[in-house]
C-alpha cells in the first residue's frame, strides 16, 4: 500500500483540521468526503483536493476504493456511523469521545473485531512527539517513582449555542475536553486506578466544569480538571520522587514542548514546532498500523479506549449527568 486512501466523514471544525493535517502525511491521498450537503461536501473537497464528495456517509460506506475512514461527525453519531462503515468493511479512525457511554463504545469495538479490520479511537493527544517523549522520560524513571498528575483542560468560546452546551447532544465538559486529562492519566499511570472521586457544576443538564482524582494502588493520584465557559491554567504536570515533566505551555493536550526538571531546574527540554493542529501525527500513525497489517494502534488500543468509556459513565453518574441514550 504505498498511498493511504482516506475518507472523512464530516465536514465541521475537527474535520478541517484534520483535512489539514493530512496534507503533511506522506502516503496519505485524499480520496472522498462525505457530509449530509452535498454541497458542503463539494466545497470541502475542493478545498482540500479530495477526488470525490458525497451527500450521504453511506455513498462512502459502499466505496471499496477508501482504506479507511475518519469519522468526524458528532459523537452522539458515532455509534450509527462507526457501525456502518465497520460493516461495510472500512478501516476506522473515530474523533474522541467514541462513544456516549461505554455500551456504545463496547458495540463499536465488537463490530470491529468482527469484521477484523482496524479500529482506534482518535486520541491524537497520544501520537505528539513532546507527549511521547514525555512518557519516555518517566518511563525511564528520569523523574523517579511519579506520584502525581496535576492537568487541566477548560476556556471560554462566545459559541454558546454549539453542540457542547446541549443535553440532547451529549454536551458538557467531560465529553468535550474532561477526556483528555483522564486519558493522560491512564497514559501516566495506567487504565486501573482503584478509586474516584467527583464533583461537577451541572446546570441545563450538562456539567459545565468538573474536578475528579483517580488514585491507584500504588499510591499514584491524578488530579483533573476540565470545563466549558470558563478558562482553567491548561497545565499538565508530572510530579516524581526525583523530579517533575510538564507538559506543553498552556496547550498540554497537543504540546511542541516538554521539559524535564530536577530541583526546580530544566535538565532538559524537547521542542518540535509543527504546522496546522497536529493531527498529521495522528495520522502517519495510523498509516504505519494499516502498512504493518495491525488491527488496533499500541499507542491507543481498544481495551483501554472501552476502559476510558467506562470511567466516564462512573464519572458522569457521580456528577449526576445523563443522557437519552443512557436510558436504552
Amino acid at each position: 500500500m504505498e498511498k493511504t486512501r482516506w475518507g472523512i466523514a464530516g465536514a465541521g471544525k475537527i474535520a478541517h483540521r484534520f483535512a489539514e493535517g493530512l496534507m503533511h502525511v506522506k502516503g496519505a491521498q485524499p480520496a472522498a468526503v462525505a457530509s449530509r450537503s452535498l454541497e458542503k461536501a463539494r466545497a470541502f473537497a475542493a478545498q482540500y483536493g479530495f477526488e470525490k464528495s458525497c451527500g450521504s456517509y453511506e455513498e462512502m460506506a459502499l466505496d471499496s476504493s477508501i482504506d479507511i475512514v475518519y469519522v468526524a461527525t458528532p459523537h452522539t453519531m458515532h455509534m450509527r456511523d462507526v457501525l456502518m462503515f465497520l460493516g461495510a468493511g472500512r478501516a476506522v479512525v473515530c474523533e474522541k469521545p467514541l462513544a456516549v457511554n461505554a455500551r456504545e463504545a463496547e458495540a463499536m469495538i465488537k463490530k470491529a473485531r468482527e469484521k477484523n479490520v482496524f479500529f482506534m479511537e482518535g486520541m491524537w493527544t497520544r501520537f505528539f512527539p513532546a507527549i511521547k517523549k514525555s512518557l519516555e522520560w518517566i518511563k525511564q524513571g528520569r523523574i523517579g517513582t511519579p506520584k502525581m498528575l496535576h492537568a487541566s483542560f477548560g476556556y471560554d468560546r462566545e459559541e454558546k449555542n454549539a453542540w457542547r452546551y446541549n443535553r440532547s447532544m451529549a454536551g458538557g465538559a467531560l465529553l468535550d475536553v474532561g477526556i483528555y486529562p483522564l486519558a493522560l492519566a491512564f497514559a501516566v499511570f495506567g487504565a486501573d486506578p482503584n478509586k474516584s472521586s467527583a464533583f461537577a457544576r451541572v446546570e441545563n443538564g450538562i456539567d459545565m466544569c468538573n474536578a475528579f482524582t483517580l488514585a491507584y494502588e500504588d499510591g499514584a493520584i491524578a488530579v483533573l480538571s476540565s470545563a466549558i465557559a470558563l478558562a482553567l491554567d491548561n497545565r499538565a504536570v508530572v510530579s516524581g520522587s526525583k523530579g517533575s515533566v510538564i507538559i506543553g505551555e498552556g496547550d498540554w493536550w497537543h504540546p511542541s514542548r516538554a521539559a524535564l526538571l530536577v530541583d526546580g531546574e530544566e535538565q532538559e527540554v524537547f521542542e518540535e514546532p509543527f504546522p496546522t493542529w497536529g493531527f498529521q501525527y495522528e495520522a502517519e500513525a495510523v498509516q504505519r498500523c494499516m502498512l504493518q497489517g495491525l488491527k488496533e494502534a499500541p499507542e491507543m488500543p481498544l481495551d483501554e479506549t472501552l476502559k476510558i468509556a467506562q470511567m466516564l459513565d462512573k464519572l458522569r453518574a457521580d456528577f449526576g449527568v445523563a443522557y437519552e441514550e443512557d436510558e436504552l
